[in-house]
Order: structure tokens, then C-alpha cells, then sequence
């Protein structure tokens, strides 16, 4: 079984539909309950970048130690295939017909209210069970139990 915080596959999957590498990490030693925590991957001067919903933090790639046999899932491995996606600013511009000189302020209210809605509305297409490529290339199949909303 593994064990996500909504917020955070919500999370993932906003930073992914905006361009950022965005996984959920599993480092071993895997148990029977395994947790599963967001991972931002940044090639940046060697560095990595891990973060959670609420922080990020910077690490060197001096000071990173993880495993070898660690588990990446990506963001969309946990909802399924009919979830909306993120929206994006073109899609939540004004029309002319009902706006017919364009308004920064009101465009902005409009992408912030669309993206409200999908972090709301996305937890409900999150799946039971997922299925994803292992570090050695197996198939991981794993139930899944969402922290804080979702399904589970």
C-alpha cells in the first residue's frame, strides 16, 4: 500500500502542467505501508530541489544520499485518465462578446477561480490502485491511500 497527502499529488500535478519535473518519491526500505512524498527534481548547477506542498528546500548534490533503489511516481500515475487538467491562463481569458476590453485584473480572478475549482474537483478522479515502472525497470502495481481528502 502506498500512502500519499492529497495536497500533495495535487500539488504534483499543478508544478507538472506548468513545467516543472514534479515526482512522488518512495525510498526504501519499502514496507507493507509505504509513504510517498512530492519531489521536485531541478538540474540546476548540480542541485536538486525537494519540496512539499507547504516548503521547499534546497539540497546540494554533495549532501543527496538517496538510494539507488528509490520509486518515482509521476502525478498523473495517481488520478485517472477523464481527470480535468490543470487550467491554463489562455483558457481562462476573457471573450470579447463578454469582455470587451481586455482587464488584467479580471483574467486573473478568472485563472484563480479555475484553478480553485480543479484542485477541488481533480482529488475526485484519484485512483484506488496505480501501476508504475520500478528503478529496474519492474512493473510496481500498489493500492493507494490519500492523507488529508481524496479516495481511501
Amino acid at each position: 500500500m502506498l500512502v500519499v497527502h492529497a495536497d500533495d499529488v495535487v500539488a504534483a500535478l499543478a508544478a507538472t502542467a506548468q513545467g516543472r519535473d514534479t515526482v512522488l518519491r518512495v525510498t526504501p526500505p519499502f514496507r507493507g505501508r509505504q509513504r510517498a512524498r512530492i519531489h521536485v527534481v531541478v538540474g540546476v548547477d548540480g542541485a536538486e530541489e525537494s519540496a512539499t506542498a507547504s516548503e521547499t528546500s534546497r539540497i546540494g548534490a554533495d549532501e543527496l544520499s538517496e538510494p539507488r533503489d528509490t520509486l518515482h511516481v509521476p502525478a498523473d500515475a495517481f488520478v485517472s485518465a477523464d481527470a480535468p487538467s490543470f487550467p491554463r491562463a489562455p483558457d481562462t481569458e476573457p471573450t470579447p462578446a463578454a469582455s470587451p476590453e481586455y482587464d488584467v485584473d479580471e483574467h486573473f480572478e478568472r485563472h484563480e477561480d479555475a484553478v480553485a475549482d480543479w484542485r477541488e474537483t481533480v482529488t475526485e478522479y484519484f485512483r484506488e490502485r496505480t501501476r508504475v515502472d520500478g528503478p529496474g525497470g519492474e512493473t510496481c502495481e500498489f493500492e493507494v491511500r490519500y492523507l488529508g481528502g481524496g479516495k481511501g
